[in-house]
């Protein structure tokens, strides 16, 4: 009888703890020792639209690195997908500072990875889309302000001489 109640409750930990990966707003995938994949949720497979439908559990990290680089999703790989390959296999194989990338869909994302303590990789990638055209727009703000100043002192000094 415990036995069975035990059961059930490990199963509804479960239950509980992959709804709360597919609630995440942020792509979530998690790759075992041997950099298989473990799980994901909806949100990692629709910012990867290229492992749509091959994003599976027992999937090779490197592998879908690799289809990335030969879809051109990852605009930085193409012209030298071997290379790109294994510049983002030695990142994700020592995680530490996230990495920020603009795919080819013209979205901002940024990777951030930590190992498990058990030699697994967790992966978010997160949208920052809408962070990176607010910045440019702040950017193009000031650059126009910087403009109109200088235009203003022109005028000014212009009006000195002719006086």
């Amino acid at each position: 009888m415990e036995t069975s109640n035990q059961s059930r409750s490990l199963k509804s930990s479960e239950d509980l703890l992959s709804e709360a990966i597919e609630g995440l707003p942020h792509g979530f995938e998690l790759y075992d020792a041997d950099d298989r994949l473990v799980m994901c949720n909806e949100v990692a497979i629709r910012l990867q639209p290229h492992l749509k439908g091959i994003m599976k559990p027992g999937m090779k990290f490197e592998t879908a690195a690799r289809l990335a680089a030969e879809s051109g999703f990852v605009p930085e790989a193409i012209g030298r997908i071997d290379e790109w390959v294994e510049e983002r296999m030695a990142l994700h194989r020592a995680p530490s500072d996230a990495i920020e990338r603009r795919n080819a869909d013209g979205r901002w994302y940024v990777i951030s990875e930590s190992m498990t303590r058990d030699g697994g990789i967790v992966c978010m990638r997160t949208d920052i889309t809408e962070r990176k055209q607010a910045d440019r727009s702040e950017e193009h703000t000031s650059e126009l302000q910087s403009r109109r100043n200088l235009v203003c002192l022109l005028r000014l000094e212009k009006k000195k001489t002719t006086c």
